[in-house]
């Protein structure tokens, strides 16, 4: 009995060793992490299907672009931007209100108050 204990806490052990290593991690992100195009899948926007992509074009300047996918129409915002701790402000953005922004499994992710995150990757 002791034998099938050990086992079963051993594979417990291991099993949560294994799980830890698959949680994601979200960090905090520099402007330096920043830099650059990223792009979103096809989401969901009162607009209809679009793709979104925000470009940082240096430690204080953005660039928003929404694509709708059915006419291929496209709107561009420019702004400056500054970090905060996990949120990012724009007027480029959410209407200058504050977005929470993490970085996780290699991608950048942007959350509005009471909005799904959206999952952007580099392009």
């Amino acid at each position: 009995m002791k034998m099938k204990a050990r086992i079963s806490i051993e594979l417990a052990v291991a099993a949560l060793a294994l799980l830890t290593g698959c949680v994601a991690q979200k960090t905090q992100p520099q402007a330096s992490d920043l830099l650059g195009t990223w792009k979103t899948g096809t989401v969901k926007t009162e607009w209809g299907p679009a793709v979104h992509e925000v470009t940082f074009l240096s430690a204080s300047d953005i660039e928003f672009k929404m694509t709708l996918v059915e006419t291929q129409e496209s709107h561009v915002s420019k702004a400056k931007y500054r970090l905060s701790g996990k949120q990012l402000i724009s007027e480029a953005l959410n209407k200058g209100q504050p977005v929470s922004v993490w970085l996780e499994d290699s991608q950048l992710v942007i959350q509005a108050p009471s909005e799904p995150p959206q999952r952007f990757t580099r392009k």
